[in-house]
């Protein structure tokens, strides 16, 4: 007769099951917060069919980068990749081969019909809003393709103090005597990180061009690329070699590899010195709260690895016990497979003599 489970036995077996279901809530919520950072994931829109790599240069300002010298890097960066017969994946002719954007902060001081308001002022050029695709509450992004510079994106706040509303799409704001179209108005987050990471002020989003010469900026303090990276670190290497920019003057970000178990492990293993600050730079909000979003990951992943090896243990230990208690049994059904099996085996033989007799 089979010997059965004591009480504490079962107790054990139910606190099992309960933590086996608790590592699948973690998990999901751990890959939910992964997911929900699209900053991170312009490499998977540009490129579905995988093979591509997305980088992020955080710079000081001391490092002096402006919009001519990031375009040289690119064409540097190009042509080191056409030699290396790199071409694009996408099946449409002139496809681009990369896709990069680059930000500065600023502050720029604007008057509508209704109020004047100093905002807070991104800089921005190149793919931006591809890379950050900001809700938009009405209206639509501007891009480097529009014939003048004189538009921006508004988020809501900056919107209701200068017009009393989000439907202002077409409406024109001024610095100084000089126009400026709003395209758009984006929501602002509404969760604490990102609005304490720095998406909290009401802010400006206007070409890097525009405010440079009508705003006060900043040097290029954020530069973001995706490119082929045909074999796992390239594309990293290619940025750290080409960029021309000191490795102790830049943090540099491989986006699409930041959530991997390896990494994790990594920023485990240095969670000491995560906190410490050797550089003079200043991340943007997105990044503060990419990073913030890592710190709760590997706090996460630490949960549902120790809940799942607690499963795992107890069902083991819950089995184990079962054969040793059950061991005699487990011998005698074994036993009489093997007897049944082998009889099956003698009756199959005589049978086929019997018939090669018969013929």
């Amino acid at each position: 007769m089979v010997k059965g489970l004591s009480i504490k036995k079962f107790i054990l077996l139910i606190t099992a099951i309960v933590t086996f279901i608790l590592f699948w809530v973690v998990f999901g919520i751990t890959n939910a917060r992964i997911n929900g950072l699209r900053d991170q994931q312009m490499y998977e829109r540009w490129a579905p069919e995988g093979g591509y790599a997305q980088i992020s240069v955080f710079m000081p300002e001391s490092a002096s980068v402006t919009p001519e010298s990031l375009e040289y890097f690119q064409y540097s960066l190009l042509d080191a990749l056409k030699k290396e017969s790199i071409e694009s994946s996408s099946e449409n002719e002139g496809a681009r081969l990369i896709a990069s954007c680059y930000t500065a902060n600023g502050s720029i001081s604007v008057r509508s019909a209704y109020a004047n308001v100093n905002l807070n002022a991104v800089g921005v050029g190149g793919d931006f809003f591809q890379f950050h695709q900001l809700e938009l509450l009405g209206g639509g992004y501007f891009t480097e393709n529009d014939l003048n510079d004189d538009y921006c994106v508004l988020d809501e706040v900056a919107a209701w103090k200068l017009f009393g509303s989000n439907d202002i799409c077409g409406q024109v704001i001024y610095v100084g005597d000089v126009p400026l179209i709003v395209r758009g108005v984006v929501a602002q987050p509404e969760d604490k990180i990102s609005k304490t990471a720095g998406a909290g002020n009401e802010m400006c989003y206007v070409s890097y061009h525009f405010l440079s010469t009508y705003g006060s900026i900043d040097c290029v303090t954020d530069y973001e690329i995706v490119m082929p990276n045909p074999v796992s670190g390239y594309a990293l290497n290619k940025v750290k070699t080409l960029i021309g920019i000191s490795e102790n003057n830049m943090v540099i970000v491989e986006n699409s590899d930041r959530f991997s178990l390896e990494n994790r492990w990594y920023l485990l293993k240095n969670i000491r010195y995560r906190s410490m600050v050797t550089q003079d730079i200043s991340y943007p909000w997105w990044e503060n709260v990419a990073r913030s979003t890592e710190d709760l990951v590997v706090m996460l992943t630490l949960l549902y690895l120790a809940l799942i090896t607690y499963t795992v243990v107890v069902i083991l230990v819950l089995l184990i016990v079962l054969i040793v208690q059950n061991k005699d049994l487990i011998r005698a059904v074994f036993m009489e497979y093997v007897v049944r099996r082998i009889g099956l085996l003698f009756t199959k033989k005589r049978g086929e003599r019997e018939e090669k007799y018969e013929e």
